[in-house]
């Protein structure tokens, strides 16, 4: 309930004997533990020099932390499991948030009126978006590990996110075919399918026959075909629900804690009781 279980070796299943909340837990309970200090990353982190300030503070805190860790974690579990906790850890993961504040002020100053690079990167979206892509699926096959270098200091995604953020960059100055309503629709309810997908999946283990999980050679080619479209059709129709029961009413809550607030402010401010 407090999405802690990333703190942890024995939590994050690391280890033998290991749980977890949710298959992918790791990931869920790094993501609420930046949503905790997300509000104070909102109020400081307000420009370009900021965010870079706060994406080499949270890089410098990973090393230090994951330093500290490997030393305290290395007489209690074997070296394999110590690097993986090390890796999933909110610590050493911080940094990817703070690279995604960096992303925010470079797409903000690309849409910002008689911005001299928004025209270049109209003409040449296209080009970025491909080599983006290539280097991204290039990665794949680039032996990184879990961190760059021996010692578990700068975390080997920071790497695999600079593609994704050319990607980005790109599909911000043009529409092209990754730009599109079906794709908006599920961008729409991620969140919800973010935390939801394990559970679709884990259909296929219940249903092994029906779903072809076993087949093999151009059989396992198909059947990653259907269960793709079945994954992504069932995922989106059950997020869709949940985004409509729960998050755009909690939404709602958010917006009405706000407008009180301000209200609130309002009245202070003209001498009102």
């Amino acid at each position: 309930m407090t999405f802690t279980n990333a703190w942890h070796p024995v939590w994050t299943s690391t280890v033998q004997g290991g749980w977890s909340v949710v298959p992918g837990g790791w990931s869920i309970g790094v993501e609420f533990s930046f949503y905790l200090l997300f509000p104070i990353f909102a109020a400081w982190v307000t420009s370009m020099r900021r965010a870079v300030l706060v994406f080499v503070a949270t890089v410098a805190i990973g090393v230090a932390a994951n330093g500290a860790a490997s030393a305290l974690l290395g007489s209690s579990y074997q070296p394999a499991e110590v690097s993986n906790f090390l890796f999933f850890w909110f610590p050493n993961q911080a940094s990817v948030f703070a690279l995604g504040g960096v992303l925010y002020f470079i797409l903000r100053a690309i849409e910002a009126e008689r911005s001299p690079i928004r025209p270049v990167l109209r003409k040449h979206a296209s080009l970025l978006a491909m080599a983006s892509g290539g280097v991204f699926c290039l990665l794949a096959y680039v032996p990184l590990g879990h961190h760059l270098g021996a010692a578990p200091y700068v975390p080997a995604s920071l790497a695999v996110c600079l593609p994704l953020m050319g990607l980005m960059i790109a599909l911000s100055v043009s529409r092209g075919p990754l730009v599109h309503r079906a794709l908006a629709a599920m961008g729409r309810v991620s969140f919800s399918a973010y935390l939801l997908h394990f559970a679709v999946l884990r259909l296929f283990e219940i249903f092994p026959a029906t779903l072809y999980v076993h087949e093999a050679g151009y059989g396992a080619i198909f059947a990653f075909a259907l269960g793709w479209l079945l994954s992504v059709a069932l995922t989106y129709s059950v997020a869709w629900l949940t985004y409509r029961i729960i998050e755009l009413p909690m939404m709602d809550v958010g917006k009405a804690l706000i407008r009180a607030r301000r209200q609130r402010g309002a009245a202070v401010q003209v001498g009102l009781p």
